[in-house]
C-alpha cells in the first residue's frame, strides 16, 4: 500500500510540475515583450502536455486501486470529499486536454501560414490551463479536507 501511495504522490508531482512549467512557458510567450512563438517552443509545450497527461493517467489508476484496496468504493456515497476530488480531477484533465489540442493547432497553424492566429489560440489555451490548474488545486484541497473531517 505504501508503494501505491508513493506512486500516487509521484504522479501528482509530475502533473503539478508539468502544468507549472507549461504555464510559465506560455506566460513568457504571451508577455508584452515576448519572443515569437516557434514550432520548437510549441513542441516543448506539447511534450509537457504529454507529461501532464501521463501524470493524470497514473493519478487516476493509482487512485482507483487505492479506493478498492482501502474499501472506500463501497462507501463512496457517504464520502463527499471524494466526489469533489474526482469531479475536480476530471475537470482538470478535460481542460488540460482541450488546451493541449489548442497548442497542437497553434503549432500546425504556425507551420502552415506563419502563425496568423497563433497568439489568440495560445492565449485561450493558457486561460484553460489556468482553469485546469485551479480545478487541480480544488482536487488537492479536497484531499486535505478528507484528513480534516476523517
Amino acid at each position: 500500500m505504501h508503494a501505491l501511495v508513493f506512486l500516487h504522490l509521484l504522479a501528482a508531482s509530475l502533473y503539478v510540475g508539468a502544468v507549472a512549467a507549461t504555464l510559465l512557458i506560455e506566460r513568457r510567450l504571451l508577455g508584452p515583450s515576448s519572443p515569437m512563438a516557434t514550432p520548437d517552443v510549441l513542441s516543448v509545450v506539447r511534450t509537457l502536455g504529454r507529461l501532464t497527461s501521463a501524470g493524470i493517467a497514473v493519478l487516476f489508476v493509482t487512485g482507483l486501486v487505492a479506493l478498492v484496496a482501502r474499501g472506500w468504493l463501497s462507501s463512496l456515497s457517504t464520502q463527499v470529499w471524494l466526489h469533489v476530488m474526482i469531479t475536480a480531477a476530471l475537470v482538470s484533465a478535460a481542460l488540460d486536454g482541450v488546451a493541449g489540442g489548442m497548442t497542437r493547432r497553434a503549432r500546425d497553424r504556425l507551420l502552415q501560414d506563419g502563425g496568423a492566429a497563433v497568439a489568440a489560440l495560445l492565449a485561450r489555451a493558457h486561460r484553460l490551463r489556468w482553469l485546469g490548474a485551479a480545478a487541480g488545486i480544488v482536487a488537492l484541497a479536497s484531499s486535505v479536507w478528507r484528513w480534516r473531517v476523517g
